[in-house]
């Protein structure tokens, strides 16, 4: 099936039909660029003997090795650093466990300290505690 658009027809009697506008596919220049360096390449009589090929591998071999060592001991720092924030963290993180730890503690002596004030809500507590390390301790004995 042919498409409705039609291309533009030339309005002026003394404009140039376009069949004769066309130009050749061109080429980039980038491509005749490379074209003519390869040819360039291919023309060249071979200045190179074995033995300097081989110097220049094992120069630019020299160089990709001690790049690789260098990106590798940079990869190393990072993690070393990496590693002793992840330790400092885990530190503060750990102090600031115990600390909450202890005021745990603190509130439960408190708690247990008013026992004999007859409070519901405390001696509720209180039975709460005691059936949950009677709990416990009796899971461990059966284990």
């Amino acid at each position: 099936m042919r498409s409705s658009k039609t291309p533009p027809q030339p309005t002026d009697s003394s404009s140039i039909p376009t069949s004769t506008k066309r130009s050749p596919p061109s080429i980039p220049a980038e491509k005749i660029h490379h074209k003519e360096r390869k040819s360039q390449k291919q023309q060249q009589p071979i200045k190179h003997n074995k033995g300097t090929r081989r110097i220049t591998f094992l120069e630019r071999n020299r160089q990709a090795a001690s790049k690789c060592r260098q990106k590798k001991k940079e990869q190393m720092h990072k993690l070393e650093e990496t590693n002793y924030d992840l330790e400092m963290r885990h530190s503060d993180l750990q102090k600031e466990y115990d600390r909450l730890l202890a005021d745990v503690i603190e509130l439960k002596n408190l708690l247990i300290s008013h026992a004999c004030c007859n409070d519901a809500n405390i001696d509720s507590w209180i039975e709460g505690e005691a059936r949950k390390i009677l709990q416990k301790s009796l899971g461990r004995v059966s284990i």
